[in-house]
């Protein structure tokens, strides 16, 4: 009636970057980075009964660093950090009268740590009169709650609704 899921994985990326740009301002760049990082996720999830399973969950996630490939100056070549992600998730999803009817809910949040975001700066070097940036400028967090339900009242007639509630801040915007 309970179980317990859990998985992971240990990423080991490099990546290396070479650019020789011939706008307004010529310039070229290159570099090599490597970045490491564990993600994961943890399921519990209980059967009280046949129609009902209750469940949380947490998982890690990133998204790699890098190099900004549409950088119109040196500076803003980066290189750029990995963003992490954790969600937190619980929920129940359950079923009424034989099947024919379920009903399901959930509730998240979600915190990015080094998010990674693509600006856009005046620059009048560049020729074009802007740069390009991507940066680990935010942190973030989102939060919501999903209800869904659905029933099939007779063999020819399907219904389905959803209702959802999303609450996505920046907690933090540097650059």
């Amino acid at each position: 009636d309970v179980r317990l899921t859990a998985g992971g994985r240990y990423t080991i990326e490099t990546q290396e970057f070479e650019l020789n740009q011939t706008l307004a301002v010529p310039f070229a760049a290159r570099g090599k980075e490597t970045w490491r990082d564990p993600t994961w996720r943890v399921i519990l999830d209980w059967k009280p009964d046949d129609d009902t399973l209750l469940y949380g969950s947490w998982s890690r996630g990133f998204r790699s660093g890098g190099w900004n490939g549409r950088a119109t100056t040196a500076a803003a070549i980066g290189p750029y950090e990995p963003e992490t992600v954790d969600s937190f998730e619980v929920g129940a999803k359950t079923a009424f009268a034989d099947g024919r009817v379920q009903f399901n809910l959930a509730a998240f949040i979600v915190n990015y740590d080094d998010k990674q975001e693509e600006l856009h700066l005046p620059d009048t070097l560049s020729g074009t009169g802007q740069k390009t940036v991507v940066a680990n400028a935010s942190t973030a967090e989102m939060k919501g709650i999903e209800f869904e339900i659905q029933a099939e009242p007779t063999d020819s007639l399907y219904l389905r609704a959803n209702l959802a509630y999303l609450d996505a801040a920046y907690d933090e915007f540097t650059f």
